[in-house]
């Protein structure tokens, strides 16, 4: 058995005034079985907006048509708690952009995993017990805390060992605070009841904890899991870098955000580009940085999410296959690179130190390369 990873960020971006409106970070696991299907488990590390008038309701679709062309059984895993900027650098400051508080992040992340097709929905808000204080908390109708379409609590077995059977991930609140644990018995129902009180979920803040679990496909009986042809990616080094450069850009204006795509794309248009849905008419850049589409039948991303011609959007995906440590929980699937649409680079790297469960939550800060076990 064999668990790899891959970090993948997707940007999108308007073509009509040349602006990046939101964007998504996402940690995918895949383990791999000879003798079973392969798992796949995905983690939503960040999601954000630049603050861009065009960005409302993109990061919504953005979601739904990401997590709705993952393989059947794929197990999405979300730690919604609200930060003023997560992806684009100082876009806090832009006047333009809503910036959600906790209880309105964890109802839109409610609302947004509902409309994903799913076999198991569970939620939480830690240190809150019943459903309906829950719902009054983050404001959703008091008829959704008993349907049946969410189960609320955890989504684990309440005597199992919380080191065995809770996934921790990069950038994860609920994992850090595990991490931290010294009791290695500590069962996940005394784990909940603790993180409550951490200062990850308590202090004043609330967070919501969400698993589901996409419905599983009934027309096709899945085949015990093989290696997966290598994927093209980018080097560690030139996805660090890239990603560096996104986090010294400036989106605190619309002006800014102007200037700063048109630096971005031009700076690394060849590395997306050259991963373009069709090699034969890619999307290019000209010297001043401008977006040339495709022909409109050569438009994948009008498939994604529909808009009208003033804010149709460029969808960038960037990629990265590792292998983390096993207890770094758990997989899900690079054939999903497949059903991210348009423009997907991405870099491959060793073998990673799970350490990086412990990095500060959504810190705007850039990335180092990490050093080989």
């Amino acid at each position: 058995m064999a668990t790899s990873l891959t970090q993948r960020l997707i940007m999108v971006a308007s073509k009509t005034n040349e602006t990046l409106l939101c964007g998504m970070e996402i940690d995918e696991y895949t383990t791999m079985d000879k003798q079973q299907p392969a798992q796949h488990t995905v983690y939503v590390s960040k999601i954000d907006t630049s603050g861009s008038p065009l960005s409302r309701g993109v990061a919504k679709r953005l979601v739904i048509a990401y997590l709705t062309s993952l393989p059947p059984s794929t197990k999405i895993h979300v730690f919604a708690r609200a930060q003023p900027q997560y992806l684009f650098a100082k876009s806090a400051r832009h006047p333009d952009k809503h910036v959600l508080s906790d209880r309105q992040l964890v109802r839109w992340w409610h609302q947004v995993l509902t409309k994903v097709p799913a076999h198991k929905r569970h939620w939480c808000v830690p240190g809150v017990d019943d459903p309906w204080t829950a719902q009054a908390d983050v404001g959703l109708p008091r008829t959704n805390a008993s349907s049946t379409a969410w189960h609320y609590g955890h989504a684990y077995s309440g005597t199992a060992l919380a080191q065995d059977v809770i996934p921790r991930f990069p950038d994860d609140g609920k994992g850090r605070f595990l991490s931290s644990l010294a009791d290695p018995d500590l069962t996940v129902d005394d784990y909940w009841a603790l993180l409550g009180f951490s200062e990850e979920c308590g202090a004043g803040h609330l967070v919501g904890i969400f698993v589901v679990e996409l419905a599983k496909e009934e027309t096709k009986k899945e085949e015990p899991a093989s290696a997966a042809e290598p994927a093209r990616c980018l080097d560690e080094d030139t996805y660090t870098q890239m990603w560096n450069d996104l986090m010294h850009q400036d989106f605190s204006s619309g002006q800014s955000n102007h200037t700063s795509t048109h630096t971005w794309l031009k700076a690394w248009h060849k590395q997306f580009y050259s991963f373009a849905v069709n090699p034969d008419k890619p999307e290019t850049l000209d010297g001043t940085g401008k977006i040339t589409p495709p022909p409109a039948d050569q438009s994948h991303v009008n498939t994604l999410m529909p808009r009208s011609a003033s804010t149709a959007v460029h969808v960038l995906s960037a990629k990265r296959p590792t292998k983390p440590d096993a207890k770094v929980l758990q997989p899900s699937d690079p054939r999903a690179q497949d059903a991210t649409h348009l423009l997907t680079p991405k870099r491959k790297s060793p073998t990673k130190d799970p350490a990086m469960a412990n990095a500060a939550l959504h810190v705007l800060t850039p990335k180092r390369k990490r050093t080989t076990q």
